[in-house]
């Protein structure tokens, strides 16, 4: 007997590889004649999910590097794919993103999403009120972070990874990263409520409406329970603007979605 537990779990996998919209493939997927040999849960998802065949096209992208097509040759236990073309430059990503270190299972699914939110670099740091805790947990094994962000890659049909760096400490992160602007002023938001915080939206359009020309930007979300006034001075002293997400508290996820979506789309439509 199945129990409803086991159920869920089965689904939970199951929509892992349920929006495989691009093949991402490595240089070691590559065989001998422009073949790439596909294993594991993704030939089970081309076979089961997408239902391919002897002959399928397939879309196809090289993980850094073009996009294209490629054609199914053999199915087993393992799909063999011969590449047909690689022409189309990928989407380039341009948002930074900068994040107090969230709870696993939620940073693995700010991985995957990260991409179709525009995301070139996430910085992932301490804050006081991060549990000390996460640092030590699997999902930040560099290989578990580069399979998450392949997902997000998969997902959005693209193939830029974004680059993710660590800090356990506040002050290193800020010293090293945080810059005072040179000539073009970049935009830096920091969510944050406070009597000197204004409306997302109003920043933004003011931003898109001046004579500075669009560039990178970069976002701050914090912990939850937020970031405390003295990381918030910090983030000030470095250009940062505070913004306001509105007066309802969002789960940190739910905060990174509107924040860069509003973001992108603004700047770069």
């Amino acid at each position: 007997m199945i129990h409803s537990s086991q159920l869920i779990l089965v689904a939970k996998k199951s929509e892992r590889r349920n929006n495989l919209n691009l093949l991402i493939f490595e240089k070691q997927d590559l065989t001998a004649g422009n073949h790439i040999l596909v294993s594991g849960e993704r030939a089970k998802h081309l076979q089961n999910v997408l239902h391919v065949l002897p002959g399928s096209k397939v879309k196809i992208g090289e993980l850094g590097g073009l996009i294209g097509s490629g054609i199914v040759k053999e199915i087993g236990n393992s799909v063999l794919l011969e590449i047909q073309e690689l022409t189309q430059n990928p989407p380039t990503p341009a948002a930074e993103l900068i994040l107090a270190l969230p709870r696993p299972q939620m940073l693995k699914r700010i991985l995957e999403n990260s991409i179709t939110l525009g995301v070139c670099k996430l910085y992932l740091i301490n804050s006081q009120r991060v549990e000390k805790s996460f640092f030590s947990s699997p999902v930040l094994k560099p290989e578990n972070i580069k399979k998450h962000l392949i997902i997000g890659l998969e997902q959005a049909a693209t193939t830029i990874l974004p680059v993710v760096e660590v800090f356990k400490s506040f002050k290193v992160f800020s010293e090293k990263i945080l810059k005072p602007e040179q000539k073009t002023e970049r935009l830096r938001l920091i969510a944050h409520n406070s009597a000197l915080s204004q409306p997302l939206a109003k920043v933004v359009n003011s931003y898109q409406q001046s004579a500075l020309p669009a560039s990178s930007p970069v976002v701050a979300i914090g912990p939850e329970g937020g970031w405390l006034d003295y990381e918030v001075k910090t983030f000030g002293e470095y250009g940062f603007k505070c913004v306001s997400l509105g007066k309802l508290i969002l789960r940190v996820e739910t905060a990174v979605s509107v924040t860069l979506a509003q973001i992108t789309n603004a700047l770069y439509e």
